[in-house]
């Protein structure tokens, strides 16, 4: 369909039948022998609503591993972007935001199967670091789906845990969760700001026991008595000073948040606070306190003593 780019293979792909189509294996033949494989496979719709998604995406949103094998086995673009008005966040007018790229819609999915495939196969391997057109990675869209329902928290927790210890393994030099979006957040500072009760507690208190990952971990057991033990908590991004804008500010100051009073109850944030009011909060509201009543009542004397002419 010219309007739209939408070829027959995306057609057959909607069109599965107990997860199959045996059209599929026949066209890709045709465009083998007349060799336009990878222009016919990396076709993208055209049309506003799903401008971008190729037979790849339609091969994980139907979760056809066997078919997601042979689209990357054929030269498929790991790295296509859907950006139509259907995959932008519900906000802003779309239905289901999902971070544009095949792998962030595997793990939005909940296909960890799919998510491995397409970060260890031999022959075209996503980028675990790369970034939509929003700057979010998939670490990100996870974020962006997650609805603080126990289901969705559990899924997405772990799908998190797994990008990001893969991620460590793949490319020790860069730490995925620090990667910033366009907005320059982090996928915790958005976490913080979207209300993410869920996955925000989740990051801030992750263990991992992974000991090629341990260095991962944001919550480490100091010592431990019986039942009794201490922990330390990594605050980095959590509290921070000089321009760079910390967690502990977005919770703070940003009155959109509903439940911003239940995430600053969360350890290791509520103690944070309460360690900053005993140390120089309560003496610097104090001081203010004073400072203003003794404004306030020279004002009024100087107001009711003054000459009346």
């Amino acid at each position: 369909e010219p309007s739209t780019g939408k070829t027959c293979l995306p057609k057959a792909l909607l069109n599965l039948s107990g997860g199959k189509n045996d059209t599929i294996p026949v066209l890709l033949d045709i465009a083998e022998k007349t060799g336009n494989m990878r222009e016919f496979i990396n076709s993208p719709f055209r049309d506003v609503y799903y401008r971008g998604q190729t037979a790849l995406h339609i091969a994980i949103e139907r979760r056809c591993k066997h078919y997601v094998e042979l689209l990357v086995e054929k030269g498929a673009d790991v790295h296509a972007q859907a950006r139509g008005r259907f995959f932008q966040p519900k906000d802003e007018g779309g239905y289901f935001y999902f971070g544009e790229l095949p792998l962030s819609l595997a793990a939005c999915t909940n296909q960890p199967h799919i998510v491995h495939y397409l970060t260890e196969n031999g022959h075209k391997q996503a980028d675990l670091r790369r970034q939509d057109s929003r700057g979010n990675t998939v670490l990100h869209a996870l974020v962006a789906i997650a609805d603080n329902t126990r289901e969705n928290t559990k899924f997405v927790t772990k799908m998190y845990d797994l990008l990001l210890v893969k991620c460590a393994k793949l490319f020790p030099d860069t730490n995925l969760e620090a990667l910033l979006n366009n907005d320059g957040l982090s996928p915790l500072m958005m976490a913080a700001k979207t209300g993410k009760i869920g996955i925000f507690q989740h990051i801030i208190r992750r263990e991992i026991t992974d000991e090629d990952a341990r260095h991962l971990s944001r919550k480490f057991k100091d010592w431990a008595y019986g039942p009794v033990y201490s922990s330390l908590y990594d605050l980095s991004s959590l509290d921070t000073c000089g321009e760079e804008v910390s967690v502990l500010e977005i919770l703070v100051y940003n009155s959109k948040i509903e439940n911003r009073h239940e995430m600053l109850a969360v350890e290791p944030i509520n103690e944070l606070l309460r360690d900053k009011w005993r140390k120089f909060g309560a003496v610097s509201f104090y001081i203010s306190v004073v400072s203003y009543l003794s404004a306030m009542i020279i004002f009024t004397l100087v107001a009711y003593y003054r000459p009346m002419e």
